[in-house]
């Protein structure tokens, strides 16, 4: 192997870690503080196929405060629902997306029939979902009760639990980092192919409005041609009708 071929396959494995390392998520978990009575409501967009793993923690405190907790999904569906929580988990996976190369809407013979699809919700391209996460006080002390809440939402390879994938397949320390970047790599993939349809949508739709400006410029340029041309003619026949010609 020569040494130009040696830089190149260094640079692409470079790249990759990077790209990865990109990928590992690196926001910490929401801490607040909910009071008897309070609702406190957090929205995450999570893209088609994804799986979603939520963990809380409610923190002891003086007096009594029962926290609820209910997930609802984009169509108001209740997903997951726990009165008295104290500490669990929750998981859940957002409905399938378009396979990759298929349009959303199927087969389109037309382009303007394709262009009409993108101009009304180019999101559908690979549609995201948005969920609902609300917590509430009740059946506390005094208005002034309170307990310290922790929740964590995590997304995508994030949301595996590789600990259990390592029981269950017996895989020792060095796999479970081969599984992991390689569930990374996957999510990386996901991701341009997310951005690919995207950009897919929107050259459609820079397209269909190039092409309704054209028309719009040509219509505009005949109503003035035609308008010119019959203000000449009606101010040619006043003239002639009071002889000032």
């Amino acid at each position: 192997m020569s040494s130009v071929s040696r830089r190149l396959c260094t640079l692409v494995w470079c790249l990759l870690v990077l790209g990865v390392l990109a990928r590992v998520p690196v926001t910490g978990a929401l801490q607040f503080f909910l009071k008897s009575g309070q609702k406190k409501c957090f929205s995450e967009d999570v893209t088609a196929g994804t799986r979603v793993l939520g963990e809380y923690l409610v923190t002891a405190g003086p007096g009594k405060l029962d926290v609820e907790l209910v997930v609802t999904g984009p169509d108001g569906k209740v997903i997951f629902q726990k009165d008295n929580i104290d500490q669990g988990k929750f998981t859940f996976e957002s409905p399938a997306g378009p396979q990759r190369g298929q349009h959303p809407h199927g087969n389109v013979g037309e382009a303007d029939k394709e262009h009409q699809e993108f101009d009304e919700n180019y999101g559908d391209v690979w549609p995201t979902y948005n969920y609902q996460f609300c917590l509430s006080g009740k059946n506390g002390d005094g208005p002034e009760t309170k307990r310290k809440i922790t929740l964590h939402v995590s997304t995508g390879a994030a949301a595996k639990d590789y600990s259990t994938v390592a029981k269950v397949e017996h895989l020792d320390n060095l796999e479970i980092a081969l599984r992991r970047m390689e569930d990374e790599v996957k999510s990386i993939l996901e991701e341009l192919e997310h951005m690919r349809a995207r950009e897919e949508a929107m050259r459609s739709i820079n397209e269909s409005v190039s092409r309704r400006v054209l028309w719009y410029s040509i219509i505009s340029c005949l109503v003035m041609i035609g308008a010119g041309i019959w203000q000449a003619r009606y101010l040619n026949a006043f003239f002639r009708a009071k002889k000032l010609i």
